[in-house]
């Protein structure tokens, strides 16, 4: 399992794909099936969903947390909060992640379509999984 610990890039670099790049890179060569990671960050969310065939949440669905449904998902959740300290009960939500906000005014977790108790609070976070890595990355 590859747990995603952080991207950061210059805000003039962003929407150009480098973290994108970077996660299927580190994917493509390796043997890794799974993935979590804690963001508030659409792209990111957006990364997962791009390189797995399961991921959650999906931005796209009415229900983003759908993917919870999944067990091996369910799980990975869970012990990827057990590793930042959110317990079981509150996966996938990582409240108060971010003391102070993770972007300040450029909050770009405004926009966490289907989570809006993710959107509303810049200190959130939200666990993401990504299971079965796709062949075409």
């Amino acid at each position: 399992m590859l747990a995603l610990e952080g991207i950061a890039i210059k805000r003039e670099f962003h929407a150009r794909g480098i973290g994108k790049a970077a996660v299927h890179g580190a994917l493509r060569d390796s043997d890794v099936d799974a993935m979590a990671a804690v963001t508030r960050n659409p792209a990111i969310i957006n990364t997962v969903n791009s390189a797995f065939h399961t991921a959650m949440p999906d931005l796209r669905l009415a229900d983003p947390l759908e993917g919870l449904r999944d067990r091996t998902v369910c799980h990975i959740a869970k012990v990827y909060g057990r590793h930042i300290g959110v317990g079981a009960a509150d996966v996938p939500f990582a409240r108060n992640r971010y003391t102070g906000g993770l972007y300040g005014d450029y909050d770009v977790g405004r926009d966490l379509t289907g989570l809006p108790e993710i959107a509303a609070n810049p200190e959130h976070g939200i666990i993401v999984v990504g299971l079965g890595k796709r062949s075409d990355i």
